[in-house]
């Protein structure tokens, strides 16, 4: 609602309501795998979420079942407020906007409840780490029942919220009839979520590992599960310190030119809002993986039975998958995107009503959604030169100390190259959709525009540019797919043109009214009935040429 507070002022409030509900169900919803011959244990682990018949997949042929749960049922309110003061040579504008985010969600995890099996020919080679294009077939591995993989997952149905605060001040000020300045500034804060029943977890890669002291070799490992409770009800601090300052100019050199610049810096949303994935339910959403060998030269698990030590259960241990992947709760970076805006253009008046600009424009950005998969327990490249030495099997110290029988860490033996990891207590650590990319974008801009008169108007736009970046915003909503972090021990050469790179962009429009009917060049002496017909029609056309 507008308020006219008096001659020189007014003021603005608004109230907006967003509600999302989004359900999809696999086709199969309802089949009970223990029809195919699987235990009954997996159709009671599914039943406390949906039974649908199982995902398999396998090499060389058609896969069938699995298909994707999803129920996202999301409330979004928003408060605004803004008042408006206009002076002699300035006017000065100030807001406040508060946004509340609700959603409750839940989707199939690592292969869902009635879980996910893969085949491929590794099983049917003569040697399963040697390709040989006429050995193995992935039916026949199939057919014997040796997966090359397989996950059952299990995920509850979060509850979370979030909040976003935000307050701005600008004042555009008129210096001269010829120079007008425009001064901003922005504060945003976006604060971390929160799930109704505290079922959130964050691993805290400096704390002692449970284990520390316990295993010879390694006397100070690091890594514990934490959770969220209601003294401590978020994964990370608060990014506090989004200050967003805004400059522009306008300068008329001359009275048909005109000079803009300006710089601006932006925040985008946090990871931490509602929204985000990869929210860190370790502990509460749980993925049981298929140990389908030990060496990778002999099979131990049959699909017929593909978890008989059972399954994991929901708990709030700092052991939460110790002898695992940690994934989902490890949180290496919480602040806000930020993006760095600035430019700079020339604006030249033309007869005809023609106006040619040119502008150099550029943005970087920090703190960047990575959607590429970025592996931190990697194992270092100085140790590939020891070949098929890192495939055997070596006296395992880990062994009786990590007592999960879903770990390969959990056996007397384990390969020599997870004891040369950086972290050799878990089988991985990874990261996804955290704000650990950068990016760089420069370009110039010719625009050449005819604004319609006389029956005619086009506009001619040039861009040629380059967006280099260090990581892809793979995700739901991005338009290009991430990939995988080739050596995070140089994660410099990771920087590159981006897959989104435009490197030129040319955008032809016209606009042209056909000279016939009524006061036109052509039939201008026609009447009203047959004008209606003929008349003011126009022709329209937007042409597009872009390198990939």
């Amino acid at each position: 609602k507008n308020y006219i507070v008096n001659r020189t002022t007014t003021a603005n409030v608004r109230y907006g309501f967003t509600r999302w509900n989004y359900k999809v169900s696999p086709t199969t919803k309802g089949f009970n795998p223990t029809q195919l011959g699987f235990p009954e244990a997996i159709a009671n682990q599914a039943a406390a979420e949906w039974m649908h018949f199982p995902s398999v997949s396998v090499a060389g042929v058609s896969g069938l079942g699995g298909g994707g749960g999803l129920s996202w049922i999301s409330n979004s309110h928003s408060v605004s407020a803004s008042v408006t003061k206009a002076l002699s040579r300035h006017v000065l504008k100030a807001g406040v906007e508060y946004r509340k985010y609700y959603m409750n969600f839940y989707q199939v995890w690592f292969g869902g409840p009635n879980g996910s099996y893969r085949f491929d020919d590794g099983w049917t080679r003569a040697n399963p780490f040697q390709y040989d294009i006429a050995q193995g077939f992935g039916f026949a591995s199939f057919l014997l029942g040796y997966p090359s993989g397989g996950t059952l997952g299990n995920a509850p149905q979060q509850a979370l919220a979030s909040s976003y605060w935000a307050g701005y001040i600008q004042d555009d000020f008129r210096v001269t009839p010829k120079l007008t300045l425009n001064l901003g500034l922005r504060y945003d804060v976006d604060i971390p979520r929160t799930e109704r029943y505290n079922r959130m977890s964050y691993y805290d890669l400096g704390a002692p590992s449970p284990i520390a002291g316990q295993v010879p070799g390694f006397p100070d490992l690091k890594g514990a599960m934490k959770f969220v409770d209601e003294d401590h009800r978020r994964q990370t601090p608060t990014d506090r310190n989004n200050f967003a300052p805004r400059f522009g100019f306008a300068y008329q050199l001359t009275p048909k030119t005109v000079i803009r610049g300006g710089y601006a810096i932006i925040f985008d949303a946090s990871t931490m809002q509602v929204a985000s994935h990869n929210g860190g339910f370790q502990g509460f959403r749980l993925r049981n993986d298929m140990i389908v060998s030990r060496d990778g030269r002999i099979p131990t698990r049959q699909l017929s039975n593909p978890f008989p030590d059972g399954f994991r259960q929901p708990g709030r241990s700092p052991s939460t998958d110790l002898g695992s992947i940690i994934d989902d709760s490890w949180f290496i970076d919480y602040l806000s995107p930020v993006i760095q805006q600035w430019n700079f253009n020339v604006q030249q008046t033309l007869p005809g009503n023609m106006v040619v600009e040119a502008g150099y424009i550029a943005n970087k950005g920090n703190h960047i959604q990575n959607g590429d998969y970025t592996p931190y327990n990697q194992l270092d490249p100085k140790y590939m030169s020891r070949g098929n030495q890192l495939y055997e099997q070596v006296p395992n110290p880990f062994y009786g100390v990590i007592t999960d029988p879903l770990s390969i860490l959990s056996f007397p033996t384990v390969s020599r190259a997870q004891l040369l990891r950086p972290y050799p207590q878990i089988t991985g650590l990874n990261l996804l959709w955290r704000p650990t990319g950068n990016s760089n974008y420069h370009a110039l801009a010719l625009r050449v525009e005819k604004r319609f008169s006389s029956g005619l108007g086009f506009l001619t736009a040039l861009t040629v540019g380059k967006l280099i970046s260090d990581s892809e915003a793979s995700g739901f909503f991005s338009s290009s797919g991430g990939s995988s972090t080739q050596n995070t021990f140089a994660r410099k050469q990771e920087r590159a043109v981006s897959t989104e790179d435009v490197a030129r962009r040319l955008v032809v429009s016209a606009d042209s009214q056909l000279p016939i009917g009524k006061g036109k060049r052509f039939a201008s002496g026609v009447n009203g009935f047959i004008d209606a017909l003929i008349g003011g029609w126009q022709l329209n056309g937007i042409w597009t040429l872009q390198t990939g």
